[in-house]
């Protein structure tokens, strides 16, 4: 038992009001056989008891506050729909057979916040681009251009929206964790035809805590490199 540990997975996501948050307690060696007790304050919102993978029981007093979840080397507690009611100390207490283990962590429930800026940036040169601007590419070749939001709470969800006709890869939105607040992103890679001269391309950003979308657009200005070169001569 002296070489048994328990600790708090670090956070993924953060804990905003009225989103669900999940806390993870780690336990090594790996063990079937245990018992789990997940506390808040002193007082037990979940209980788990396994002889096996497959052989477990559970006890959940609130099922419409708390979900539970375990396998042999982790324990989670889901708090659904966080609120200020939520914050405070909660334990994680595995018993094995020949002993326990404990860990505490202290949860503060965040307010929500929207985002404050969106940006568009070039991938290959990490050039800013204003609002209905209008940006340079050359047909056949591949373009990338990330949209960006920032100093949120929970993440933004960001949507590029191409003209039907162009060559357009979506690549999935990554988020992660600054100061407090999220930095979101999603990258869109274009090869454009010299058909897609004047189109525009938007990405929109969609906010829990926003009366209505944000926009930002761009043009394209398609540049077609020459077919061939011919030489002849002049004169008499």
């Amino acid at each position: 038992m002296s070489t048994s540990t328990i600790s708090f997975q670090p956070r993924q996501t953060l804990p905003v009001k009225g989103e669900d948050f999940t806390m993870t307690c780690i336990y090594s060696p790996p063990t079937y056989d245990r018992t789990v007790h997940w506390t808040h304050g002193g007082s037990q919102v979940a209980y788990e008891s396994c002889t096996s993978a497959s052989s477990c029981t559970s006890e959940i007093p609130n099922l419409t506050k708390y979900k539970l979840r375990g396998d042999g080397r982790s324990t989670s507690l889901t708090i659904i729909n966080l609120t200020t009611g939520d914050n405070g100390r909660y334990t994680c207490n595995v018993i094995y057979l020949d002993g326990q283990r404990s860990a505490n962590d202290i949860l503060e429930v965040l307010n929500p916040v929207s985002p404050s800026r969106v940006v568009m940036t070039d991938t290959q040169s990490g050039w800013q681009y204003l609002d209905n601007t209008s940006i340079s590419v050359t047909a056949g070749e591949p373009f990338g251009i990330t949209c960006e939001a920032s100093r949120a709470r929970p993440p933004v969800v960001l949507q590029w929206v191409t003209p039907k006709g162009v060559s357009a890869v979506h690549h999935d939105q990554s988020d992660v964790i600054h100061y407090g607040s999220y930095i979101s992103w999603r990258t869109l890679i274009i090869t454009a035809s010299r058909n897609d001269h004047g189109q525009i391309l938007n990405c929109i950003t969609s906010h829990p805590e926003l009366q209505k979308n944000i926009r930002r657009s761009v043009s394209l200005n398609v540049h077609v490199l020459p077919a061939s070169v011919l030489l002849f001569p002049t004169g008499a």
